[in-house]
């Protein structure tokens, strides 16, 4: 992209918060933890981009469990809240970040996911086919 004056990088942080499977050469473990209101590890890398693209697919084939505290804290607090409360907290820690750190006249932020059903394409594609027919 060198006639362009740009960039493009990639930067690995699977569920946008921290969590212990944020390597990317050692990111499949046996049971996933979210520190759920720590995102700055990875933020301090999206500081001063351009144009940012997050995606949170993963977030939808798993129950993860939720550390309250450090990885290092001897009195760490865990818990599970459900797929769709541990998403809610980590989005909204995620949006939390932008309002606070993302120049919205100079960044541009943009949002990928996939329908909490796209494992289950059968029933996604006959509803789709459903409304095509009802049209």
């Amino acid at each position: 992209m060198k006639e362009y004056n740009a960039t493009i990088d990639f930067y690995w942080a699977p569920l946008l918060v921290e969590s212990n499977c944020d390597d990317p050469s050692y990111h499949r473990v046996d049971e996933r933890i979210v520190r759920i209101d720590s995102i700055e590890k990875h933020a301090r890398i999206w500081k001063d981009a351009d144009v940012l693209v997050f995606n949170s697919y993963l977030w939808w084939r798993l129950n993860l469990k939720v550390l309250w505290g450090s990885f290092e804290s001897a009195n760490a607090k865990y818990e599970y809240l459900g797929m769709l409360r541990t998403y809610e907290l980590g989005l909204q820690t995620w949006a939390d970040w932008l309002d606070t750190h993302v120049n919205r006249t100079k960044t541009r932020v943009f949002f990928v996911s996939l329908s909490p059903t796209h494992n289950r394409y059968i029933i996604y594609f006959s509803n789709l086919l459903l409304l095509f027919k009802l049209v």
